[in-house]
């Protein structure tokens, strides 16, 4: 029997917030709307579009790579207030319990958004599935692409308000500058509360700014100031103080393994390196995902005609003993597709590592496309750590070549 989490009274996976900024059409990627769990409206008073004079493929462009997007807003001929076809979401709840919510970041650009709950304050407890200890008294809470965050929201133990609390989300085209924000809203509702069908979240966001006191977790990293004066770990639990909370000051609530397999040794559980090189066009090594028809977990036998990327083995040498001096290795094959009619690089790219528990695989990503940001990259259904990042002073050309050059030197000392 599973002990019970005394963090949350409730706990339905219905109450799950999935954000998404959305767009005009899949070939004109202008932000038009926010929303949550593919619920949202669009405000008639205006839409973005891009400023007059301007080119609209570099405006976009720019805004694809990452750096914000300068847009103006526009009448909205297509809509038509007296007749919604969407809503809004709708959670209900009860007064005096504490209910676990899970918010995901379903992002696809660079588009943080920003969730508060009108007239309530919520507590972290966990990120990417990873329990934390809990960061209390919480006012708001930013989302990357990507990312994932568990909240508990202490309901009120009783509320006279006949209409719904209102959950905003948040997001701006341009993060950097705060600029062209767009909105929107989820319901919180009491029993006995009513929602208004004919709201509509307004073009500006006004009403969306929050008061001056904020406890705000996981800020856009865009300042170096509130970095500097944010709220760090010693002080996560002191209610009293305001500001923001990064990521780096959270802490897991148990030890996670470590990279060194065997206690008091010396013998590193990493089994084989991975060289990454992205070069803009969304693509690893200059290869596309073709996706199978059938997923690869659900595929028996496999279908690997498509496949490509590398397989990995792993090898002991039962001769080196003890374990302080083991060693292991892996030996990756590299992998080439065997159907025909394949556009050139485009294939089912997969690294297929061995089932090994306590062995690490490490990834060195290459991002040398200059001039744009760098794309979200997450793993689904696990972790992993980040254990160095560096750019260099000096005008190199830095690609994949380059980096595994640079690493054999380290190696070998030369």
């Amino acid at each position: 029997v599973k002990a019970k989490d005394d963090r949350f009274d409730v706990d339905d996976a219905a109450n799950t917030l999935v954000l998404q900024e959305w767009y005009e059409s899949s070939t004109k990627p202008m932000p038009a709307s926010i929303l949550i769990n593919g619920k949202g409206r669009v405000n008639g008073e205006g839409k973005y579009k891009v400023k007059d004079g301007e080119d609209e493929l570099e405006v976009l462009l720019n805004y694809l790579e990452g750096k914000g997007g300068h847009f103006q807003l526009d009448k909205n001929e297509d809509h038509d207030t007296d007749n919604f076809t969407t809503n809004y979401e709708e959670f209900n709840v009860t007064t005096n319990h504490k209910y676990r919510f899970r918010v995901i970041g379903a992002i696809s650009q660079n588009f943080p958004l920003r969730l508060s709950i009108d007239g309530h304050k919520f507590t972290a407890i966990a990120v990417d599935s990873l329990n934390i200890e809990p960061v209390p008294e919480l006012t708001d809470l930013w989302l990357a692409a990507g990312e994932r965050y568990d909240i508990v929201v202490h309901t009120m133990e009783s509320t006279e308000q006949d209409s719904a609390y209102k959950i905003k989300v948040l997001g701006y085209a341009h993060p950097n500058d705060k600029k062209h924000p767009l909105c929107t809203i989820a319901w919180l509702k009491y029993p006995g509360q009513k929602i208004d069908p004919s709201y509509v979240t307004p073009s500006d966001c006004t009403g969306f700014d929050l008061e001056s006191d904020q406890r705000t977790l996981n800020p856009v990293p865009n300042n170096i100031k509130a970095w500097h004066h944010r709220i760090e770990a010693a002080d996560l639990k002191n209610t009293s103080i305001m500001g923001d909370i990064f990521i780096a000051d959270l802490r897991a609530t148990k030890e996670q393994p470590t990279i060194n397999l065997f206690s008091g040794s010396t013998h590193s559980a990493l089994l084989n390196t991975h060289y990454i090189e992205f070069t803009g066009n969304i693509t690893f090594n200059g290869l596309r995902m073709r996706y199978p028809d059938v997923p690869f977990l659900l595929q028996d036998p496999a279908e690997e005609t498509h496949r490509c990327g590398s397989e990995c083995d792993f090898n002991v040498d039962f001769t080196k003993l003890p374990y302080g001096d083991l060693a292991t290795y892996s030996n990756c094959t590299k992998k080439t597709p065997s159907a025909p009619n394949l556009k050139p690089g485009e294939c089912q790219h997969v690294i297929k590592e061995p089932w090994v528990p306590g062995y690490w695989a490490e990834f060195v990503l290459i991002n040398n496309y200059q001039g744009a940001a760098a794309h979200p990259i997450h793993q689904h259904g696990g972790w992993y750590w980040v254990v160095g990042m560096n750019k260099y002073d000096a005008n190199v050309t830095v690609d994949r070549t380059f980096i595994m050059e640079q690493d054999k030197k380290c190696t070998t000392g030369k």
